[in-house]
């Protein structure tokens, strides 16, 4: 799967769930911007870590 098919299952996630527009662009943007610079491994550390 892509990043552009993964950014369409996040907005309609989000949409279904009554997100605004923009707050939307805005978790695709950071979603986008995720996939460029962390690899799987830091994304699930950085989540164990919170």
């Amino acid at each position: 799967m892509n990043e552009k098919e993964i950014a369409n299952y996040v907005e309609l996630a989000m949409k279904n769930l009554h997100f605004a527009k923009v707050q939307r662009e805005n978790v695709i943007s950071e979603v986008t911007r995720l996939l460029h610079t962390k690899s799987t491994e830091e994304v699930k550390q950085r989540l164990k870590n919170n």
